[in-house]
């Protein structure tokens, strides 16, 4: 009789090498090779004895399709191939074993504090596809790479809840220690307060080794909440921890967050790795000291004792209360990129302080190399410290940077030392970049609202709310405010006073930045179409429907529009009436917005790549392959390529064949677009910190905002061939196909229009 596996590999072409793992009541897992990519992968199945059960049947296939829609987060384990063949089936990227569960022991404090961030944010990203994982446990949490090496630490949420929605489909639900109250007697209905429970258990977990409830009354154990406190088994875990926690854990749903991420927010701005590190001090143990040099100098690791006085014991309460410790001043910029004198205290537990002048970076032993290793190659002019960082892209406009941050801020920075000149609060974090006309910050947020501050001090001018949140970044094109919202609508503001002049319906949320050119609005909406709106009314001119969502954001150039799809394509479209040119198909979906800079569209992709294409045809000339999904937009300078990857790099590329010129690692993933002025990167990760990176030479051109300008037309000024405005025979252009930074010349003879009247003078006027 043929086993379980290698009946499994008879049934299904698309798998080979077929191994047992673990033969389940309801699901089986197997290890396998996909027979078209020769990867190993993790194999569950539906258990042979359900395949006659439709309810198991059809629980395992939409639950399947929740995971595979969800799955190009990079937070979220990646779904590599799913079948049904004689009975359902996905496939998943083979792993060496380590979870939550198995990895418990080894973690330090940031490592918990890194595995939370990350699993609020794949939860997150559940919420945006209106699903729930609903059984969240130690298990369900992958690390690659184990937890020895921080900066390498990739985390994703796997499992879904696959067993326990067969079990509830069938009626053998078996709760766990993970499991909330509600669903011990209706497990058929998961809600998002589940999965806030679910965080908050394995958080307990994370932090203290042991499930929230136990006993062998497990179901009268949860409904009760017979939970402890964390700090019960370590009495380090600080008091607002246990709180953090606790609420999370409540028998009652609304007593809980309001959902995962506002739990993991809570819980980051409550727990403090330095704080959590120092209680645990011995104190017979004493902290040696690493003294960095300046660039002229070698970087030491030792124990030596620095005699300077900025090496004075004070400096370890270089973030103290009466001292703003978030903006960072690094090197001048004539240093060369090193590193001017700071003193490193390491603990016991691995904890290291880079100090001085009471400003302060907080690192782990396990980054410092790679803290050195930044600031003495490639160091940041400056970086400024959010609580969150986030997607976020900065403008730059005059003597100032402005950014949204995922801490609920608006920031207005210093360009020339990164110092906080202003902070505004909005009611939620801030994914939007900001655009910058005529002394006013324009900005969405996820609390719902477009606010209008003011670029001097912040104040606020006026807010419109909209019916959800605002992850798209505003046009302003002349008078008027451009922005889409996750309510499925696209606005049309008064950029004086917020008052509404007309809005668009669109199916689906609109995640999407509009591009204003030429009096028409081009934007992308989750309902899978590109439009084409009046600007003047709002009025549909034409549509084009995709395969999937569209959240990148449209570029238009040269009477084309370039936008990209999850359905994997970027797509070249008549600006005119929306009819495709052309379409070039990368390997995952596309969420970044292109660039079109002399004749070429540059893109990343969640394949990984970043793609330059022919502007005329979509083929492909070069394509740059980084270690994560790239969901960065990028910024071309100077025949320089600058975006962002979740592989927490900022890479630097020539625009011409794709070659590496630099890249510059942050703490985690970069979604944040740069911005490109005079020389220097600007550019946020959701490590929480906002660069401002050297560039290898002064640069001539500038990208100063997200895509490029206040239109959002992801071209550079002057990037765009110019046009007269009146075409006659008695005018013309020479070359009729300038490049940028080419001498133009325009010869012209009394003409008329062509009603009759006579033209008296032409004016240049830029298109961009």
């Amino acid at each position: 009789m043929s086993s379980p596996s290698d009946r499994f590999e008879q049934e299904t072409d698309a798998v080979s090498d077929v191994r047992r793992a673990d033969l389940g009541q309801y699901i089986h897992e197997y290890t396998g090779v996909l027979t078209d990519t020769n990867e190993r992968v993790r194999i569950l199945a539906l258990a042979p004895e359900l395949t006659e059960v439709d309810a198991a049947v059809n629980a395992f296939v939409q639950m399947a399709d929740q995971w595979d829609t969800a799955s190009a987060n990079a937070t979220v384990l990646t779904i590599r191939d799913r079948g049904t063949d004689s009975r359902p089936w996905i496939a998943v990227p083979a792993h060496n074993g380590n979870t939550l569960a198995t990895l418990q022991p080894e973690l330090s404090p940031e490592a918990v504090d890194t595995i939370i961030s990350e699993t609020a944010d794949a939860l997150r990203t559940l919420g945006l596809y209106n699903t729930v994982h609903g059984s969240l446990s130690p298990d369900d949490i992958y690390l690659r790479n184990g937890a020895d090496e921080i900066e390498d630490l990739l985390v994703e949420v796997g499992g879904f809840g696959l067993g326990a929605t067969i079990q509830a489909a069938v009626g053998e639900f078996e709760p766990t220690a993970y499991t909330a109250p509600e669903l011990v007697e209706n497990p058929g209905q998961p809600t998002e307060q589940a999965d806030v429970y679910g965080i908050g258990a394995i958080t307990y977990f994370a932090l203290t080794g042991s499930s929230p409830v136990e006993g062998a009354e497990l179901e009268q154990a949860i409904q009760d909440g017979s939970s402890v406190p964390p700090s019960t088994y370590d009495e380090a875990i600080p008091a607002e921890v246990d709180d953090v926690v606790m609420q999370a854990l409540s028998t009652r749903p609304d007593d809980r967050y309001g959902s995962p991420y506002a739990f993991g927010r809570a819980f980051l701005s409550t727990f403090d790795p330095d704080e959590f590190e120092s209680d645990t001090t011995g104190e017979d143990e004493t902290p040696t000291e690493t003294t960095h040099h300046n660039s002229d100098d070698t970087t030491t690791a030792d124990s030596s004792t620095e005699t300077d006085s900025s090496a004075d014991s004070t400096d370890a309460d270089a973030s103290s209360d009466d001292e703003d410790t978030r903006t960072i001043v690094g090197p001048d910029h004539n240093t060369g990129g090193g590193i001017s004198r700071r003193t490193v205290l390491t603990g016991t537990l691995g904890l290291a302080t880079v100090g001085g002048g009471g400003l302060a970076y907080s690192y782990y032993q396990d980054r410092i190399g790679h803290l050195v290793r930044s600031l003495t190659q490639r160091g940041p002019i400056w970086a400024f410290q959010s609580k969150q960082g986030g997607d976020s892209s900065p403008a730059v406009v005059d003597d100032t940077v402005y950014v949204g941050s995922d801490d609920d801020h608006v920031y207005a920075l210093s360009i020339e030392d990164g110092t906080e000149q202003w902070a505004f609060q909005t009611g939620g974090d801030v994914p939007s970049s900001p655009a910058v006309v005529d002394d006013t910050v324009y900005v969405g947020c996820r609390d719902g609202s477009v606010y209008a501050l003011s670029a001097a001090d912040g104040t606020q001018q006026w807010a419109f709310e909209t019916g959800d949140s605002v992850l798209s970044s505003p046009a302003v094109v002349d008078g008027t405010v451009y922005v889409g919202s996750e309510d499925s609508n696209v606005y049309a503001l008064s950029a004086e006073d917020g008052t509404e002049q007309w809005a668009f319906q669109t199916g689906k949320r609109v995640t999407s930045s509009p591009a204003v050119v030429g009096g028409t609005v081009y934007v992308g909406s989750w309902d899978e179409n590109v439009y084409a709106l009046s600007a003047g009314n709002g009025t549909e001119q034409w549509a084009f429907q995709t395969s999937s969502w569209v959240a990148s954001s449209p570029v238009v150039v040269g009477g084309t529009v370039y936008v990209g799809s999850y359905d994997m394509n970027v797509y070249a479209l008549s600006a005119a009436d929306g009819t495709q040119q052309w379409s070039y198909q990368t390997g995952r979906g596309v969420a970044s917005s292109p660039a079109v800079v002399n004749g070429t569209v540059y893109v990343g992709s969640y394949d990984m790549n970043v793609y330059a294409l022919s502007a005329d045809d979509g083929s492909e000339q070069w394509a740059f392959q980084t270690g994560g999904e790239v969901q960065s937009s990028p910024a071309v300078v100077d025949g320089t390529v600058y975006i962002g990857s979740d592989d927490e790099n900022v890479y630097a590329l020539s625009a011409a064949d794709g070659t590496e010129q630099w890249a510059f690692q942050t703490g985690r993933r970069v979604t944040s677009s740069p911005a490109v002025v005079n020389g220097t990167v600007y550019v946020g990760s959701h490590d929480g910190w906002i660069y401002a990176i050297p560039t290898d030479g002064t640069t001539t051109d500038s990208w100063p905002m997200y895509q490029a300008n206040r239109r959002n037309s992801g071209s550079p000024a002057g990037s765009e061939t110019p046009t007269a405005a009146v075409t006659t025979t008695n005018i013309s252009v020479t070359p009729t196909d300038p490049t940028v930074g080419e001498e133009v010349t325009f010869s012209g003879t009394a003409s008329t229009t062509e009603e009759g009247a006579t033209i008296e003078r032409y004016e240049w006027g830029h298109r961009f």
